[in-house]
């Protein structure tokens, strides 16, 4: 799931802080086979743009996750912003060339591929290393087209930040630092940026939580706060093989910095299992409950969290969210839809158009809510 805060519209106090939903993806095997979020007439027919058309409705924005593997064209692009309403959001992953600083040549895109030498064109499965196999030629060619993907996004004013998520090898370290502001620097300044950094190291060094913030809030990067289960994200993403046999559960630190201060961008992690893995599970009460005092001073002044559904398990799917919204103190639309006749659907769509135009249910106004919005800004926790 994901969640991030963003300013609320120029109606909304300066003190209102919006709660948006949405997920990874709206194409995800969750939300299709789990018979409550698509209509039956759409899972099997269905186009990705009347998908989106339908999910757009629901809420409010989503992350773009296919965008790490290869740039979408401009066309594709263009259609998805025509299929959404006002207000929506795409939060897009950036080309993963860029944060990992290394791709497999099938994945760039083919103007860059013609710019490879031709032993490595002739391995598609090969990967080139940013300051080594990869040309300047051939990262600039990769930056133009990410760009160009993301202009038709931003023309139609759909476009929320790009992602770029740095992985756990990506270690605190001065030259690390640089390359993310270098990443700032390349970004068409237009486009909003937010950073994920896997590596807890950043976090858990008290000199380096202090550079790192300092940096990202003077170039203007959002950082992400991400609550993930330590035995998942230490394996790869293809070999995910569940807890290993005498282990406990445990969440990983999670950093609550708030960098800029109309958008805080919250990740909840939801890759692999069944519901006995959710991350409220492996949390005791008690720390759900008392985020308005821990976290109260963390909140940006005007901003909105934007949360999204991480790849659950069906039995806790996107479409299953409504207990997750009474918890964060909004009203979700696609939780109040699931399971809901056309009439109460198009009400849910309703309010949740009422959010995107600030509108909604704000933070500010009760602190059992702020305390639910801030409810998956917890420690670490073994069980």
């Amino acid at each position: 799931m994901l969640d991030s805060i963003g300013g609320g519209s120029s109606r909304s106090s300066s003190s209102a802080v919006k709660l948006v939903h949405g997920t990874c993806g709206w194409s995800d095997a969750s939300l299709v086979r789990c018979g409550r979020f698509y209509p039956s007439s759409m899972r099997a027919r269905a186009s990705s743009e009347e998908k989106l058309r339908h999910y757009s409705r629901r809420f409010g924005c989503v992350e773009v996750d296919t965008s790490t593997f290869a740039i979408p064209r401009p066309e594709v692009t263009a259609k998805w912003a025509k299929a959404t309403v006002d207000g929506f959001l795409f939060h897009v992953k950036t080309f993963g060339l860029f944060p990992s600083r290394s791709a497999q040549v099938s994945s760039l895109p083919a103007e860059a591929r013609s710019l490879l030498p031709p032993a490595l064109q002739a391995q598609p499965q090969a990967y080139v290393r940013l300051g080594s196999t990869c040309p300047p030629a051939v990262e600039e060619a990769c930056w133009r087209a990410f760009h160009a993907s993301c202009e038709p996004l931003y023309r139609a004013s759909r476009l929320g930040c790009i992602l770029f998520q740095f992985h756990l090898s990506f270690q605190p370290s001065q030259a690390n630092l640089q390359y993310i502001l270098h990443c700032r620097q390349r970004l068409d300044a237009r486009f909003r940026m937010a950073a994920e950094l896997r590596c807890r190291a950043w976090f858990t060094d008290p000199a380096w939580r202090v550079r790192l913030r300092e940096a990202l809030a003077a170039h203007g990067i959002s950082l992400v706060s991400a609550d993930e289960l330590a035995h998942e994200t230490e394996q790869k993403d293809r070999e995910q093989t569940g807890l290993p046999p005498g282990a406990v559960r445990q969440v990983l630190p999670i950093c609550l910095e708030v960098t800029t201060p109309d958008l805080h961008y919250v990740r909840v992690h939801r890759r692999h299992g069944t519901t006995d893995r959710n991350l409220d599970a492996a949390v005791p009460l008690q720390l759900r409950l008392d985020w308005r005092e821990q976290c109260k001073d963390a909140a940006p002044p005007p901003g909105s969290i934007q949360r999204f559904f991480k790849r659950r398990a069906e039995g806790d799917s996107p479409a299953a969210a409504a207990g997750d919204s009474d918890a964060l103190g909004t009203e979700s639309a696609a939780g109040s839809s699931a399971h809901a006749t056309p009439a109460e659907a198009d009400k849910a769509a309703a309010v949740q158009k009422r959010q995107r135009q600030g509108g909604g249910e704000t933070a500010g106004g009760s602190a059992g809510r702020k305390s639910g919005i801030l409810r998956f800004l917890q420690p670490a926790a073994p069980t």
